[in-house]
């Protein structure tokens, strides 16, 4: 659990996660880095998307919540059937079930998962 109120410090189970612990998945689109987290409840990677993601048809994960936060590059993110242009400081959120796909200009994201994602939730859909 975390607390926070004016008079206290932050109460957390606190971890730090090196880069040299993470997972890289790299691909012709570009690579993730994730992240091993201490709870299945929550996931987080960092991202660098070149071009189209996936290459054809859409994401469709049947399970988790994806927040993309972008820190560098654009990109045109299409969810569902709206298109969006995003760019450095941009927040995405895509719900569960809903499909989608992005267009990329050299994008660096961190991505948070709420619970933690898994290829087996995640469907390439046409």
């Amino acid at each position: 659990t975390f607390t926070m109120n004016s008079k206290k410090s932050p109460v957390s189970k606190s971890v730090v996660i090196k880069a040299s612990d993470t997972t890289s998945f790299p691909a012709p689109e570009g690579t993730v880095w994730d992240y091993p987290m201490p709870k299945e409840d929550i996931g987080i990677s960092y991202q660098e998307i070149h071009g189209r993601f996936p290459k054809k048809g859409k994401c469709c994960n049947s399970i988790c919540h994806e927040i993309y936060f972008i820190i560098s590059g654009s990109a045109i993110f299409i969810i569902g059937d709206k298109q969006y242009d995003i760019r450095k400081g941009d927040l995405v959120i895509v719900e569960p079930n809903t499909t989608h796909y992005l267009k990329s200009k050299n994008l660096k994201c961190i991505t948070v998962t709420r619970p933690n994602w898994y290829e087996s939730q995640c469907k390439i859909v046409t």
